[in-house]
């Protein structure tokens, strides 16, 4: 049965930035995104059942690294992305093609020309 690897990238929110640059950033505020990935559990819901899928939320369960065996696991990685997504999104991305799976993303905007290279 084929794995395919949904991913919700992290990112850092204008309010986290706003903490850090001032620093009020302390342990005590909430680290990580406010909603879930709520996207990606229908894109999962709507998968046919020769599937097997999983969700990958980094800002839930860390970052999705080299040392992640993505062709071992998986024959598809999806990102889903906003725009305040789109560099971690590029990343992902490349890590895939470096490990030699294949990768998609699904935004809200249309890629800048430079990403057409990651997301052929």
């Amino acid at each position: 049965m084929p794995k395919l690897l949904l991913v919700a990238p992290k990112f850092d929110s204008e309010y986290e930035q706003a903490l850090r640059s001032t620093g009020l950033r302390t342990e005590k505020y909430f680290i990580g995104s406010p909603m879930a990935p709520l996207a990606l559990t229908t894109v999962a819901a709507l998968t046919p059942d020769d599937w097997e899928v999983e969700i990958w939320d980094e800002c839930a369960k860390g970052e999705v690294t080299a040392s992640v065996d993505l062709k071992k696991d998986y024959a598809l990685v999806a990102c889903t992305a906003y725009m305040s997504h789109l560099a971690r999104c590029i990343e992902i991305a490349r890590l895939c093609r470096q490990q030699g799976v294949p990768v998609s993303t699904a935004a809200s905007f249309s890629a800048p020309k430079n990403a057409s290279k990651v997301f052929p």
